[in-house]
């Protein structure tokens, strides 16, 4: 609903990007739209966010882009290296399993 508000949302854009490249239900993933979203955002903000090419490489991996989603994953990395431990962690574990050819998934919520 956010994005029918309001489509340069950048935060939306970049919620819906993940979505679509991680949900556990196959149903809600569409990689081509969220490497669309994703690139957009990023032309937007000129490569400087670590989220942003972290987004990348979960929509390329959904594509089955793994040469590009390892290079964005690695891009991620060290833009978050130094400031943002927790977020570089994260991006690390999901390299490795990019570098396995496998993406990364989110777990399905139960309630």
């Amino acid at each position: 609903m956010a994005i029918r508000l309001n489509p340069r949302d950048g935060g939306s854009l970049l919620r819906l990007a993940w979505l679509r490249s991680t949900a556990a239900s196959a149903e809600t993933r569409n990689g081509k739209q969220a490497v669309s979203l994703a690139l957009k955002l990023n032309r937007a903000l000129q490569g400087s966010d670590p989220t942003v090419w972290d987004t990348l490489a979960a929509a390329q991996a959904e594509t089955g882009d793994y040469d590009n989603t390892v290079r964005s994953a690695r891009q991620a990395l060290e833009l978050c290296k130094d400031d943002r431990p927790e977020l570089a962690e994260q991006i690390g574990l999901r390299l490795r399993l990019y570098e396995q050819r496998k993406p990364y998934r989110e777990k399905e919520q139960t309630q």
